[in-house]
């Protein structure tokens, strides 16, 4: 399973005082057997104390989650605006309204931070059929530069690598005014961009001003060579585009060697003439090729393909 060793946990929590209420996140799909042994450990340390399960595998797949995980409630979508309400009536607060103009993740508990993450936005303009973006967030939402910047500050004093986690960091307008926020303040971090970036958005502009802010790792999305792959799965990059992004990266500063590629295999009916003709593409322009596994994502339109639900015996796997 994915996560910290039992033990780290067993360490971490036996050191804190009973809470009153357990909110526990999760990320990927696939890794929720982690998920599941986190809240058998808090639940037999804190018998007592309601456990909340949210995040992005409680939303794609709620039904699994409720009669599978243990938490006692099974928490879906954004949080920022229900989960207060939620907490309400529960009887642990009176007050419904979040008084705040942002929030952001509190990375204090962290003992030592090997590195920062920080969203500018959430959500995608594209709908990729093997993506689930748009269901867990309709609508593109961009976060104040300045709260971003508080969030720069902090984590400049704490570690020396911070990765944008955005789903279309470049689709945010307000990216390129960031940029310039962070030359200016001369910030002594590494910059990651982890999540592949839309190589269309990539210009002259955007590239050096990446460059000037000290990012040093560069995702690119291509995920395939195949034209017509390319179309049916949502015209989100074409490989002209690629070749055009990585030639625009390259001249305004970056190395090849800094450049990485995404590279989807495993598809329906994917031939792997198709994966080693990426590879090849990526090795002849010298950019690092990833290849990540497909997995048929709940609500999106390849899991629609599979005939799949959760119903399915694919989702009725329980923790060994």
């Amino acid at each position: 399973r994915y996560g910290m060793p039992r033990k780290l946990f067993l360490k971490i929590i036996n050191e804190i005082d009973k809470p009153d209420i357990i909110f526990i996140t999760s990320t990927m799909t696939y890794w929720y057997p982690g998920v599941f042994e986190a809240i058998q450990i808090l639940k037999e340390k804190f018998p007592k104390t309601k456990i909340i399960l949210g995040g992005i595998y409680a939303t794609l797949c709620e039904k699994h989650a409720k009669e599978y995980s243990g938490a006692d409630i099974i928490f879906t979508g954004p949080s920022e605006k229900h989960l207060i309400k939620l907490i309400s009536d529960l009887g642990y607060i009176q007050n419904t309204k979040l008084e705040l103009d942002y929030v952001t993740p509190d990375f204090s508990s962290y003992k030592k931070l090997h590195y920062g993450v920080i969203l500018t936005s959430r959500g995608c303009p594209f709908d990729c059929t093997y993506c689930a973006t748009k269901f867990l967030c309709p609508k593109f939402l961009v976060l104040l530069n300045k709260a971003i910047i508080e969030q720069l500050t902090y984590f400049s004093g704490k570690t020396k690598n911070i990765a944008f986690f955005d789903d279309a960091l470049l689709y945010n307008k307000n990216f390129p005014e960031l940029l310039n926020e962070i030359i200016k303040r001369k910030y002594s971090i590494n910059l990651h961009a982890s999540n592949g970036l839309h190589c269309r958005y990539i210009n002259e502009k955007i590239a050096r001003l990446m460059f000037d802010a000290n990012f040093k790792t560069i995702y690119l999305s291509l995920e395939t060579t195949n034209p017509e792959v390319q179309k049916t799965t949502g015209g989100k990059v074409y490989t002209e585009e690629f070749i055009n992004a990585v030639n625009t990266l390259t001249k305004n500063g970056f190395t090849p060697d800094s450049i990485h590629t995404y590279i989807l295999f495993g598809m329906p009916g994917q031939g792997y003439e198709e994966i080693i003709d990426s590879i090849k593409l990526c090795h002849s322009i010298g950019v690092h090729s990833h290849l990540c596994e497909f997995s048929p994502i709940p609500h999106t339109s390849e899991f629609e393909k599979t005939g799949f639900s959760e119903a399915d015996r694919i989702y009725e796997l329980r923790m060994r």
